[in-house]
């Protein structure tokens, strides 16, 4: 015969005094961009993915497509590309260069801010149709001669699949 316990064996007592000291020892610096959220992602690159010191526009773009889906199906929030987990500019200049490595994407782009757009554009069309693209505005900003991207995603009152089959929403700081 095999018995299950399922009697939790601490004692566990929340008060206001507790979550006041745990908030208050948040390891992190808060930039001028705030913290990660629910409403609110950073980025450092469209190319280079998290950790990664090869160049994979493909994969990259497939992660911030996800997270603007993900954006989409909840309340909506603010991309920053460019600007690295910390709340630090790093900046999309680098990311000019690899604009046509892409093995999927067919298009030519040239250089500069206005095909940085368009690429990201064209991704979010292709993988999630052209409500999806109608809902996003692009700001471009500079700071220390390095520029880098806001993308303010708009909710979308409909489910926004990622391919035609995966559904991503945004809770918390992570998109799932």
């Amino acid at each position: 015969k095999v018995t299950l316990n399922l009697e939790y064996p601490v004692e566990l007592i929340v008060t206001n005094e507790n979550i006041t000291q745990e908030i208050s020892n948040d390891p992190r610096q808060e930039s001028k961009f705030g913290f990660e959220s629910a409403t609110k992602e950073f980025k450092t690159s469209i190319v280079f993915p998290a950790g990664g010191i090869e160049p994979n526009i493909d994969r990259q773009l497939s992660y911030i497509l996800k997270t603007i889906a993900g954006f989409q199906n909840a309340q909506g929030g603010e991309l920053y590309i460019g600007v690295n987990d910390s709340g630090s500019v790093s900046g999309i200049n680098e990311d000019f260069k690899y604009l046509n490595t892409s093995e999927t994407d067919t298009y030519t782009y040239n250089k500069n801010i206005d095909s940085y757009e368009l690429q990201i554009r064209n991704s979010v069309k292709k993988a999630m149709g052209g409500t999806s693209n109608s809902h996003l505005d692009f700001h471009f900003y500079k700071e220390n001669n390095k520029d880098f991207l806001l993308i303010k995603i708009k909710e979308v009152n409909k489910p926004v699949f990622f391919n035609g089959s995966l559904l991503f929403q945004r809770t918390g700081n992570m998109t799932q």
